[in-house]
């Protein structure tokens, strides 16, 4: 029996995917501290400190939060999907020229 297992695991062992979790994550502090912060201000400061970690995004950020809230919103306000894709490509067009 313990050969029949051997020969089992000899074929399905190299099937078997192991992915690796290399994402280093940075951990975030709610504002609990900070109970001045109404939610949109909140809201703001996180989506700011995210798109920063973001090298592509970094030396525009307060821009991006603005696409993001925006876009954000239409979803909210159900937006048929061709609008919300309509908006970003045509913020990121304006995006480019800041």
């Amino acid at each position: 029996m313990n050969m029949i297992d051997t020969i089992i695991q000899d074929v399905i062992d190299p099937l078997i995917s192991r992915p690796r979790n290399r994402i280093r994550s940075k951990d975030y502090d709610f504002g609990i501290d900070q109970p001045e912060l109404s939610r949109n201000e909140l809201e703001a400061q996180y989506l700011l400190d995210i798109i920063k970690n973001d090298s592509r995004f970094r030396s525009n950020a307060e821009y991006w939060v603005g696409v993001t809230r925006e876009v954000k919103n239409l979803v909210l306000a159900d937006s048929t999907p061709e609008g919300i894709v309509e908006t970003i490509l045509r913020r990121m067009d304006q995006g480019e020229e800041n």
